[in-house]
């Protein structure tokens, strides 16, 4: 199969998202709507069976990035994408992809994407953005949706455009890319190397990320919070859709 295989992910063609709530009252007219909203042609192959199903992204394999970065120089790599490491400096200056810029904080993130030059912008925006963390399970999709609600900010009126439409996460991270990448013998990581953020040699640098101390410090507040949640979802009957804003 070729790396690139145009999708486009709409209500019609897909079953309905998670978050959208499906009743006899959803009215055709709100069904026009999301598919005019969510339609996308993806050009790159996705996953079939992703670790995370979202409709702000998409999930690719790390077959897709390898066969990218054998085909491409590393200057058509980059005019056309952005890939994001979401790790931390230790982690990423330990292995990371071939080409990939490090970007761990929201900040940073809107400084990359919508730089205050205008030029430097229309550059930037022509870019599809790959994010990945170790496992793609919270950083790397965080900071996707982190960069979905900054563009719905600045285009709010001109909903539902965006300037970043087609967004992907490397599904199961760079663990599971390395790993490929090891066993492929292919070179397309920069040192060829892993380090888990866990990794007791750099409890201290972990410990430096405000994201990860302020984790570490509520995780008895954040489990009391998803139990309320639940709760409250529990306890929702309404019939109306519910529409996650991405």
């Amino acid at each position: 199969l070729s790396l690139v295989k145009a999708k486009t992910f709409s209500v019609s063609q897909c079953k309905m998202p998670q978050f959208i709530v499906w009743s006899p009252k959803l009215s055709p007219q709100i069904v026009s709507f999301l598919s005019l909203t969510y339609s996308i042609n993806y050009s790159l192959r996705t996953t079939e069976k992703p670790l995370l199903n979202s409709i702000a992204f998409k999930s690719i394999d790390a077959e897709v990035i390898i066969e990218l970065l054998m085909k491409l120089t590393a200057d058509e790599f980059t005019n056309k994408y952005a890939l994001i490491d979401c790790r931390y400096p230790f982690e990423y200056n330990g292995g990371h992809i071939k080409l990939a810029v490090n970007i761990y904080d929201r900040k940073k993130l809107v400084d990359y994407f919508y730089p205050n030059d205008a030029l430097r912008f229309i550059e930037i925006s022509r870019k599809i953005p790959i994010f990945y963390c170790e496992y793609s399970k919270i950083r790397g999709p965080n900071m996707a949706y982190a960069l979905r609600a900054e563009d719905r900010i600045r285009n709010k009126l001109n909903y539902p455009m965006v300037d970043y439409l087609e967004m992907y996460i490397l599904d199961r991270g760079y663990k599971n890319f390395y790993e490929i990448n090891q066993r492929i013998n292919k070179d397309c990581c920069e040192p060829d190397a892993y380090i888990p953020m866990n990794d007791p040699r750099f409890i201290s640098d972990l410990m430096n990320y405000d994201l990860h101390r302020s984790k570490s410090t509520s995780g008895t507040k954040s489990k009391s919070m998803k139990k309320q949640w639940k709760r409250k979802k529990r306890k929702k009957t309404s019939l109306d859709p519910v529409l996650e804003e991405v």
